[in-house]
């Protein structure tokens, strides 16, 4: 009998994976695995870790699921990116400064939810006091 595991929908999910116990964190973006996350410590984005974790979502229980959150958009992205300048950011740095303070890759400061854009926001109050929206 050969099945296929249904692709997770989009969103975050908090599961313990059931033989080493570990925390996990998985995000799927499109269909696709975005972010996985074992005890904090972040994974490769493989084609198996995505079937893998797939698989583990199909059968498991006590899987915590918060859907994705509207992005932030392109207007408030601007105002981040121009608020990373004021601070004296670098532009070339500023997706690397989003990315430190969420723990994970940002491609784009418009694509973060609003609380994902609140957390950088608080990091860069944090390195730049003076700031001010």
């Amino acid at each position: 009998m050969n099945t296929i595991t249904p692709t997770p929908k989009d969103g975050t999910y908090s599961y313990r994976a059931p033989l080493s116990g570990a925390q996990m964190l998985a995000r799927f973006e499109g269909g696709k695995l975005a972010y996985l996350a074992r005890n904090g410590e972040a994974q490769p984005l493989t084609p198996l870790a995505a079937l893998h974790v797939a698989h583990e979502l199909s059968f498991l229980e006590d899987v915590a699921f918060m859907p994705l959150a509207r992005p932030i958009g392109k207007a408030a992205g601007c105002r981040l990116h121009r608020l990373m300048a004021r601070a004296g950011i670098p532009s070339g740095e500023h997706y690397a400064f989003a990315a430190r303070a969420l723990g994970r890759p940002v491609a784009s400061l418009a694509a973060l939810s609003p609380v994902e854009a609140r957390r950088v926001w608080r990091d860069l109050c944090a390195y730049a006091p003076r700031l001010t929206a």
